[in-house]
């Protein structure tokens, strides 16, 4: 069996996070052979990408959103390789586990649907998800009137994908003056990789999820935080998508508590039973 692997910045042989899902590849399916790609502007080098993908037997892009993405996409359509995105998982997003999607991750997933839930799953999931509060011992409380924004990467994609702000600070401002909410609630939740970050307005210093037990609103564009903050019961407001590119969260669900789950469905830990991590593969896989 054939796997062919592809990542725009060909980091799935060095990421610490990508090389155990290769891993995890590796003894999920015994005996194969892993061929990794990346985005290379050599004509020959894309000469021979489409040339070894033919003989593929499936394939798994990262992301599917960076440079180069869509253009394997569309090989693996041509030639009809199943494929499918992987990306860190979304709920908790840890170090060993990974989300399956056959079409994108955030605004151009398919499986973040309602309609995609396995009905008979659901009890278990929400189980799940109550556990997982319950042992960090987080809880919503008395809501005060303060609003939160949760800051993502400025180079992340969802940021440059789905929104239209130039920077965190930029929305910030826009929410406060469109809502006409008073800054001194303003507090600013930075991404954890952002170090020394400056703003106009209250900065926390505490675990983002922790700081939104007593907030009013939880506002970001897309940031993987938002789903814990939404599991834990605090409103949240997502402001990357558009009409067409919704963000999973702004989809239609009869119960916003149906999203964790949902995302459950297609998440698995690397320590995970191998039929299960399978099972989930296959169900997410495209096969146009």
């Amino acid at each position: 069996m054939l796997i062919s692997m592809f990542d725009s910045t060909g980091c799935f042989e060095k990421d610490p996070v990508k090389k155990k899902f290769t891993k995890c590849l590796r003894g999920l399916y015994n005996n194969s052979s892993l061929s990794f790609y990346s985005c290379n502007k050599s004509s020959a080098q894309s000469y021979k990408t489409a040339k070894n993908l033919k003989k593929s037997d499936i394939a798994f892009i990262w992301n599917g959103s960076e440079i180069g993405c869509f253009w394997f996409k569309e090989l693996c359509q041509y030639f009809e390789i199943p494929y499918c995105i992987v990306e860190r998982g979304l709920f908790p997003q840890g170090l060993e586990n990974f989300i399956i999607d056959s079409d994108g991750i955030c605004c151009r997933s398919k499986s973040l649907n309602q309609s995609y839930l396995v009905q008979n799953e659901i009890e278990i999931n929400k189980a799940q998800v109550k556990k997982y509060y319950l042992d960090r011992k987080i809880e919503r409380k008395l809501a005060k009137d303060k609003y939160v924004f949760v800051f993502q990467l400025d180079f992340d994609s969802t940021v440059y994908h789905y929104c239209n702000y130039t920077s965190n600070e930029q929305m910030v401002d826009d929410f406060v003056i469109n809502n006409n909410i008073n800054p001194n609630n303003v507090i600013i939740c930075p991404h954890p990789r952002n170090k020394n970050i400056k703003s106009k307005y209250k900065i926390s210093n505490k675990q983002t999820i922790k700081e939104c037990e007593d907030a009013a609103l939880a506002v970001g564009i897309s940031s993987t935080t938002m789903y814990e903050i939404l599991g834990m019961g605090c409103p949240v407001k997502v402001l990357g998508g558009n009409k067409k590119l919704v963000h999973p969260i702004n989809r239609d669900w009869t119960d916003k508590k149906l999203i964790i789950p949902c995302i459950l469905q297609n998440q698995f830990d690397i320590k995970d039973d191998s039929h299960i991590i399978k099972r989930k593969i296959e169900r997410n896989l495209n096969r146009v």
